[in-house]
């Protein structure tokens, strides 16, 4: 509540959970059916809560896994995701996975779970394939963000690492 107050005109409120890093929430692991009950029972509160306060659950923003690489990854964003989908309050879900293909290495759930969808730029620049792809999800809707982060940033130069991103993000449409 201090949060929204120190910024009231906030487009989305963005908060990571850090998911990877626990196996279990409230001593439940994830996937089970009670683990899902718990998170989607506390997600149903927390967008009461926000509706009382007159903010709608669509600008709390959850990133629940950084740069998803692998299945084991995805499973633990897969599982949350759908936990939080399921408590019907509309928060949006976002990830920023780093595959190279994705279409083809990364569970499928990750997207239908996905509102916002945030390729490291280093992945789909120069690769025709997996900007095809995201953009075919916009047309379902999704999000379609960039982002990089490569660094220490002060090492690299800064025409290229700052300026040159956003003609390459203009490049690729």
């Amino acid at each position: 509540d201090k949060w929204v107050a120190m910024f009231p005109d906030a487009r989305y409120y963005c908060i990571h959970i850090s998911c990877r890093y626990r196996n279990s929430w409230g001593n439940e692991k994830y996937g089970s059916k009670r683990f899902t009950r718990m998170l989607t029972d506390y997600m149903t509160a927390f967008a009461k809560h926000l509706r009382k306060n007159g903010i709608d659950p669509k600008k709390i923003v959850f990133h629940l896994v950084d740069e998803a690489r692998n299945h084991s990854y995805d499973q633990v964003f897969i599982n949350w995701a759908k936990a939080i989908k399921a408590s019907g309050a509309g928060f949006t879900i976002y990830s920023n996975p780093i595959y190279g293909n994705p279409q083809r290495d990364a569970m499928p759930e990750l997207f239908e779970y996905s509102d916002i969808l945030c390729p490291n730029l280093l992945y789909i620049s120069g690769n025709p394939t997996a900007l095809e792809f995201y953009r075919n999800l916009t047309k379902k809707g999704k999000q379609f963000w960039y982002y990089t982060c490569h660094g220490p940033s002060r090492l690299n130069d800064p025409v290229y690492y700052y300026r040159a991103q956003a003609w390459q993000v203009f490049g690729m449409g």
